[in-house]
């Protein structure tokens, strides 16, 4: 499964960059943090897995997409009494940890490496920075798997989220005499 392993290599880079313990970078099957999880956690899951531009007919040329999401459980203080200064300096902590995704996961000659290894050199390509959200998703309990606190904040509010998208990361593979592909 190239998306399958693309993702775990991805995981193990940032793993590697990032300050964060292991258990709050995880391949998930979405956006969503596991429901055990602290402050900060990272999601890592696929978003795309399609046909590039090769022709078919010569071999495979697949495409994957993948996102990087950031969620933060707010602070102590209810939103209602967050304020804007509270929030801005939560997005620009959240605009640091996408920056240094982007850094350590950006057509990284390491990442790949290790993907093509994974998938015995049949010809991989980077993964390319596609885009960030522009400012931080209020979230409510709900998004870790908990209820809402309606005691905190008249909304339930929780935590904000932001992603970071990657795509353009490419396998290439050629078919052989035989009609099977190697």
């Amino acid at each position: 499964m190239s998306l399958g392993s693309l993702m775990l290599v991805a995981r193990n880079r940032l793993r590697t960059d990032l300050s964060f313990e292991d258990a709050s970078i995880m391949v998930m099957p979405g956006p969503e943090p596991a429901p055990y999880a602290g402050q900060k956690f990272i999601s890592i899951y696929g978003t795309q897995w399609s046909p590039g531009e090769l022709d078919l007919n010569e071999g495979l040329d697949e495409q994957y997409a993948f996102s990087c999401t950031l969620s933060v459980r707010s602070s102590v203080s209810p939103f209602d009494r967050y304020g804007n200064d509270q929030y801005v300096q939560d997005t620009i902590g959240m605009e640091d940890v996408l920056r240094s995704i982007i850094i350590s996961l950006h057509q990284s000659c390491s990442l790949i490496g290790a993907w093509d290894t994974l998938m015995s050199g049949q010809g991989t390509e980077f993964p390319r920075w596609t885009r960030c959200d522009p400012v931080p998703q209020i979230v409510d309990g709900s998004w870790w798997k908990s209820e809402p606190d309606f005691r905190s904040s008249p909304e339930g509010a929780a935590g904000l989220v932001m992603s970071v998208d990657f795509g353009n990361a490419r396998r290439m593979q050629s078919l052989v005499g035989d009609d099977s592909i190697q």
